[in-house]
């Protein structure tokens, strides 16, 4: 039986404070993806009333015509908890007890309810670093609320910045990204198809911060795990494939000359958003969580 144009796409929603970033997308060889669209938040109705949003959601996208019904949606680092781990050699269930440790040591009790997933994979033999992810079960109801009032069905939710770092591996499998966007700008480290790090800086005004962040990273070496796995090895500094700059608010001429200064001879790339790419369905281990594994439990209790 032939697929419907439903079946056939998938929608990528970034989600912001005050808007989301819509683009429906091809999958399996169907139609290619679609320019994205831009979804601003009704007056005086925000993710604190999931309902009254889902509903102008759903309303918008048959304006628009985006008739997909699956969808990934993508949050801002600002919402997450992010946190490198090592793991010792494990396997899956051993590592997902150790990540859990480190999750319940991590989040005050007064932050209340998190949903925790990690990226990466442990390994039996060899130690891994993994990067550990947290978003609050409030953010979390309130998306999936939108969601159903919209007639959505999330596949995953996943950080945005992690989405387009991931969208540069074929490119530059061993990069620093920079994400500016309006909800700010996240700093990631990714070495050989893996994301190692995630840090919010701050505001898009946030200069500074972010080019004292880029001289760290850049002067230190990558995690370092055993030499016995050539896919895993330390990456010295100078060996950067290079910094990879997704740029949506348009970073001034001065602000770029001194990211070209700090990177020296590693070069600097502006990338363009490849929705399909960045949109697409992560593997497993990327998703945030919209499913807990157990055990142990996954969402904090």
């Amino acid at each position: 039986m032939r697929a419907t144009s439903r079946s056939r796409h998938v929608l990528g929603i970034a989600v912001g404070e005050k808007c989301l970033c819509v683009g429906q997308i091809g999958v399996a060889g169907a139609l290619p993806a679609a320019a994205p669209v831009i979804f601003t938040f009704p007056p005086g109705i925000s993710l604190d009333q999931p309902r009254e949003l889902g509903l102008a959601l759903r309303q918008f996208l048959a304006h628009h015509q985006l008739d997909a019904r699956h969808a990934i949606l993508g949050v801002p680092s600002r919402w997450l908890i992010c946190k490198p781990v090592n793991i010792p050699p494990a396997d899956t269930a051993t590592a997902q007890e150790l990540l859990w440790i480190q999750a319940t040591a991590t989040v005050p009790s007064d932050l209340g309810t998190f949903t925790f997933d990690y990226l990466g994979e442990p390994n039996l033999s060899e130690p891994r670093d993994l990067l550990l992810l947290g978003l609050g079960a409030v953010r979390r109801e309130q998306l999936l609320g939108m969601a159903s009032a919209a007639n959505l069905k999330p596949l995953a939710i996943r950080s945005t910045a992690v989405a387009l770092a991931q969208a540069t591996i074929a490119h530059a499998p061993r990069a620093v990204i920079i994400t500016a966007a309006a909800e700010g700008i996240d700093v990631l480290t990714q070495h050989n198809q893996r994301t190692t790090s995630l840090r919010h800086v701050g505001p898009i005004t946030a200069t500074q911060p972010l080019l004292a962040q880029l001289r760290r990273i850049l002067l230190s070496a990558a995690p370092t795990i055993s030499s016995t796995d050539p896919l895993a090895q330390p990456v010295p500094a100078q060996t950067w494939d290079a910094i990879v700059i997704w740029d949506e608010v348009g970073l001034s001429p001065a602000l770029w000359s001194a990211l070209e200064s700090i990177a020296g001879g590693i070069s600097l790339i502006r990338a363009k958003l490849d929705w399909a790419q960045a949109a697409h369905r992560p593997p497993k281990a990327a998703k945030l969580a919209l499913t807990p594994p157990a055990p142990p439990p996954w969402r904090w209790r």
